[in-house]
């Protein structure tokens, strides 16, 4: 946190000009806008417009644009159309755009760092699979059967701030930790799924669901993730120093293999059933496909180029050879009330205990690592695989405390996780030395606190994460007022910390940023 505490007085003006802008927003009256109308029965058109700005808390740096870094657009439209009583129709197109990058095309700082060459992949999201999100149709023959094909969502997990059992889905991360909206991240596929809700009721079990997800990989899912590379990830690009005084790491240049459209390889299969057993809600899930993220072999090379806004550094590109490995795994769900723990002075509402694990089998982990090259030679591949196990423990509670909100409810939702690669080199580590470095152990705590104030208009709300295992560090105050139904306006800041070189967030520490966003539904 120290790295971006240091600069907010630095930053002072832009914090100034950018609150200033926020106020603007909120105090003129915005137009009345009304909701899409239609003529065709059984049609509802709904949707939404995002504008943010985001400045950055520190100047100077080689790895970051001065001041305002960031214009981002975000927009969806969803139509849904009920041809019949069991049968739903839905669509939903996206708008994702970066202005900083037409505002900024001509200006020196921005295309001497590199940003500007990351125009293609950030500034529009042009093509089929960012334009079409959801895509689906639904149809229920029955009470107990329910189908969905088409481009769709398949939410499993229950975690906050990060995913772990939540792995049908790609994740789009492209524009990093300037996305403040987590749940816009999820990346809709082509996707069959079917339920069905066995006629079997119990004292002890109610609900049974049984859920069937395949992937027939029409289009190749995979994470859009943040890279090294101010070409790649513009702003957003790790700083890492190859070489210190010398070079910093620029973009990969990776032979990745990955399988074509439709073809088997590529296919992925889901089961889970779910149920109420006693008054405990629960679910078994297992899962056999390609994973979304790519796993490299050791650096075969690299190339050099130069950098134009400090000539007396270079840039230096890896290049490996990477796949996407197949990921297995078996897990479930847990969540109950605790009604024991429900206090009258708190309020008098139970905390929820949710759980979520997975235990994963022979997963795939990039390496770089010299001191077990004998040991890849042996295994007749570049690459070291284990067993591993995720599991996470988290809590909902709403509480009262009259001293600070004597009207609303405070939400606290702590978690803890944990993940154990099963075998792991007596020597050296697993992962490159490129952000991505694997502990046999790596503990993980969330805690994110909310209120409202002034009938639920103003919403005040803290997100933080810390790796304990690299001393990493997130923050995400934000405060948002809800001017009608239709506005909102919303204020906040991004600080991360790392301390470890090279690793997790550490090459984050100077994207250290405030943001404003304006938005409107319809």
């Amino acid at each position: 946190m120290r790295s971006g505490l240091s600069s907010i007085g630095n930053a002072l003006p832009g914090v100034f000009a950018v609150i200033v802008v926020f106020a603007l927003f909120c105090f003129c009256g915005p137009p009345q806008a009304e909701a899409i109308e239609t003529d065709v029965p059984g049609l509802n058109v709904t949707g939404y417009l995002n504008q943010s700005a985001s400045y950055a808390l520190h100047t100077g740096r080689p790895d970051n644009k001065d001041g305002f870094n960031s214009f981002l657009m975000q927009g969806v439209l969803e139509t849904r159309y009920e041809a019949a009583p069991n049968m739903v129709m839905f669509n939903s197109l996206k708008l994702n755009a970066d202005w900083a990058y037409g505002i900024y095309s001509g200006n020196n700082e921005w295309n001497d760092k590199g940003f500007g060459k990351a125009r293609d992949r950030l500034f529009v999201y042009n093509k089929f699979r960012d334009v079409v999100g959801e895509a689906h149709i639904t149809w229920k023959p029955s009470d107990r059967w329910y189908l969905r094909f088409g481009k769709q969502i398949v939410q499993w997990g229950q975690t906050d701030g990060f995913l772990l059992m939540n792995q049908i889905n790609p994740v789009d991360s492209r524009r990093g930790i300037s996305d403040v909206e987590f749940e816009s991240t999820i990346i809709p596929i082509w996707l069959i799924r079917a339920e069905y809700k066995p006629p079997l009721e119990s004292t002890w079990l109610r609900d049974l669901n049984v859920q069937f997800i395949f992937n027939p990989n029409a289009d190749f899912a995979k994470n859009e993730t943040i890279e090294l590379g101010a070409d790649y990830s513009g702003v957003w690009n790790p700083y890492v120093e190859a070489v210190p005084n010398v070079a910093y790491l620029g973009r990969y240049r990776d032979q990745v293999s990955e399988p074509d459209a439709w073809d088997p390889q590529g296919h992925a299969f889901g089961l889970k059933v779910s149920g109420t057993v006693g008054d405990a809600m629960v679910s078994l899930n297992g899962y056999y496909g390609r994973s979304h993220d790519v796993a490299r072999s050791g650096a075969l090379g690299a190339d050099l180029t130069p950098f134009k806004w400090d000539p007396a550094w270079m840039i230096l590109h890896p290049y490996y050879d990477a796949y996407y490995p197949y990921f297995r795994f078996v897990g479930g769900t847990f969540s109950k009330d605790l009604d024991s723990l429900r206090a009258s002075a708190l309020g008098g509402v139970a905390p929820v205990l949710r759980f979520e694990g997975m235990y994963a089998f022979n997963s795939t982990f990039s390496t770089n690592n010299n001191n077990i090259a004998q040991y890849m030679r042996e295994q007749d591949n570049t690459y070291w695989t284990s067993d591993e196990y995720r599991w996470m423990v988290g809590m909902d509670w709403k509480v009262k405390i009259d001293a600070l909100n004597p009207k609303a409810f405070f939400m606290i939702s702590p978690q803890f996780y944990h993940r154990h690669i099963v075998d792991f080199p007596k020597e050296g580590y697993v992962g490159t030395p490129t952000t991505d470095i694997q502990y046999q152990n790596t503990y993980t705590t969330t805690l994110m606190i909310n209120t409202t104030y002034l009938h639920n208009k103003l919403q005040p709300s803290i997100f933080w994460l810390r790796n304990w295992s690299t001393r990493s560090e997130f923050y995400r105050p934000q405060l948002s007022y809800e001017y009608s139904d239709k506005w909102k306006y919303t204020i906040g800041a991004i600080i991360v910390s790392g301390e470890k070189l090279a690793q997790d967030m550490q090459p984050f520490n100077y994207k250290d940023h405030i943001y404003t966003t304006v938005s409107y539904k319809f």
